[in-house]
């Protein structure tokens, strides 16, 4: 497993390197596990999931708030894929700033 995460306004050799790297792990069965937040955390579960890999999604608040809510759906294409969504939050604990 490996832990990747970065800017939420990444640059686009940002966005390129993640992928690629990302990738290439998935592809070597690593599992990619980041935070669900925009930007290089979502480019990295994508990648895993579009290379047929693994990837867990760690989220700071509960694991029945999806956050930001525009990854609902990547949220939910991560379980359907054999994948996971953890939190060491309780489920309802909100996104706060400080659990992140």
């Amino acid at each position: 497993m490996i832990g990747i995460v970065g800017s939420r306004r990444p640059t686009d050799y940002g966005r390129h390197a993640t992928y690629d790297f990302s990738s290439r792990l998935a592809l070597n069965g690593i599992t990619v596990i980041s935070g669900l937040a925009l930007g290089i955390d979502s480019i990295a579960h994508q990648a895993a999931i579009d290379s047929k890999g693994e990837t867990i999604a760690v989220l700071g608040c509960g694991v029945d708030q999806i956050y930001p809510l525009s990854h609902e759906n990547l949220g939910q294409i991560i379980i359907e894929k054999g994948g996971a969504i953890m939190s060491e939050y309780p489920p309802g604990t909100p996104p706060l700033k400080q659990n992140f």
